[in-house]
């Protein structure tokens, strides 16, 4: 019985002082995408999209369609690093294509952010 009182007083001690602190939260994400077209029109149109939000142009409208850097591409994983207009996080994104049948795509991506100061993200990769 003292063991899980103490074990309760700790975990309230521990998620208290974590919530004085006002430290950013960090976010994480997962998807998977079954796509009826082969990966390697998957692969040219991601990458292409990630190149064409590279610059500020794309921040003048709503939401996050900007500010996109490709760090690595080949025709199986994809690398990018995403920051938000208003330079609050910057976000890392995996991209793993992989031919399941003839002419299907499974595309599992994986997301994580440090830095988080807002959760209204409008964030959208099309």
């Amino acid at each position: 019985m003292q063991t899980r009182i103490l074990l309760l007083t700790l975990t309230l001690t521990l998620g208290i002082n974590m919530m004085a602190t006002g430290e950013p939260l960090h976010a994480q994400c997962r998807v998977i995408w079954l796509f009826g077209i082969p990966c390697q029109d998957i692969y040219v149109s991601l990458v292409n999209q990630i190149k064409a939000w590279r610059g500020m142009s794309g921040c003048m409208s709503v939401g996050q369609r900007c500010l996109y850097e490709l760090v690595s591409a080949t025709p199986f994983h994809i690398a990018a690093k995403h920051t938000n207009r208003q330079w609050t996080s910057k976000e890392d994104l995996n991209f793993h294509l992989v031919a399941t049948e003839e002419s299907v795509c499974r595309v599992t991506v994986k997301c994580s952010a440090a830095n988080i100061s807002f959760h209204n993200d409008e964030a959208v990769i099309t």
